[in-house]
């Protein structure tokens, strides 16, 4: 049923130059960010400081670099950090005041009176974190959840690289699942007019599937969480 179409003959250097033009630099700056932690030349905010070099660089070689582009770039930097400092000294500040209230002990105490496994523990907070997600957005769930769930998983001996991915797979979920996942909103705004919301969850519904799946075998098998942080030495 598909229209029959011409198709035009490439030679072997049209084929390959938008490749080493548009391909080849990304995948360097993504070896420059990632390598250098993996063969151990940098820790993770050295190697983001390696990928802003590279993509300087990058910019200068396709002559993009100019006055406004340096200058939005800075700005949306500093925006950004600005907003993660935030996030940083509210979350301290919350979590101090619930541990000089008591309510972190409280809160452990409690758990711990119910005589759960660490199983049933990770498993009651990735819960918490989905039901939270359709209702609010990634930042008030960070500053709501890790002052408790930090201290409880330390005190159950939980691995925290594994529960660290768990969380982040978790928001990640949560940008999906309805009323308010961010990202349904934000694919109907670009999608074609007429487009109903229902019509958006229910594309988005597969998607969502493969992502509780990842999550289902990462509390499976926690060892694939660690494979990649094992590779540094």
């Amino acid at each position: 049923m598909a229209p029959s179409d011409e198709v035009e003959l490439i030679s072997g250097s049209d084929k390959w130059k938008p490749f080493f033009r548009d391909v080849v630099p990304l995948l360097c700056i993504f070896f420059v960010v990632i390598g250098s932690m993996l063969v151990g030349w940098a820790s993770p905010t050295e190697s983001a400081a390696f990928g802003v070099v590279a993509s300087f660089i990058a910019s200068v070689c396709y002559g993009t670099l100019n006055k406004k582009s340096f200058l939005v770039s800075v700005v949306e930097t500093a925006k950004i950090s600005a907003v993660i400092l935030f996030i940083l000294v509210s979350s301290t500040t919350f979590s101090q005041i619930l541990s000089f209230s008591g309510a972190t002990t409280g809160l452990l105490n409690t758990f711990m009176g119910f005589d759960l496994s660490p199983f049933m523990v990770v498993i009651i907070m990735v819960v918490t974190l989905l039901i939270l997600g359709c209702f609010t957005d990634q930042i008030s769930m960070i500053m709501l959840t890790l002052p408790f769930f930090i201290p409880l998983a330390n005190n159950l001996q939980i691995d925290l690289i594994w529960f660290g991915v768990l969380i982040l797979i978790a928001m990640e979920i949560s940008l999906l699942t309805p009323p308010f996942g961010l990202l349904l909103l934000v694919m109907q705004g670009v999608a074609p007019a007429g487009t109903r919301l229902s019509m958006v969850y229910k594309a988005a519904f597969p998607f969502l599937l493969l992502q509780v799946s990842v999550l289902i075998l990462l509390v499976l098998f926690p060892e694939i969480s660690k494979f990649l942080p094992a590779l540094i030495k």
